[in-house]
């Protein structure tokens, strides 16, 4: 039995999230694919995937093969998504 705490997640290292942390407030380039955060309408948890100046693909879940859109006005409205 292994007592040591996991630090490898399904993609990459495990990161300390506090209580109410927003991809903003994440470490420094920080790898954000299979980053957990709320849906902000649906406050579901999802998977980040990907990103572009519009807005984020993510998934229900990691290994989802289905990829999701949440559409923003700016990429910046999306560092508000809180990490779950």
């Amino acid at each position: 039995m292994n007592s040591q705490p996991e630090t490898e997640g399904a993609f990459g290292p495990l990161l300390n999230i506090e209580v109410d942390m927003k991809i903003k407030n994440l470490p420094r380039n920080t790898q954000l694919r299979g980053i957990k955060f709320k849906h902000p309408d649906t406050e579901k948890t999802c998977v980040w995937w990907s990103s572009w100046n519009r807005g984020v693909w993510y998934k229900n879940h990691e290994n989802d093969l289905e990829l999701h859109i949440i559409e923003v006005n700016d990429i910046k409205d999306a560092l508000e998504f809180e990490v779950v």
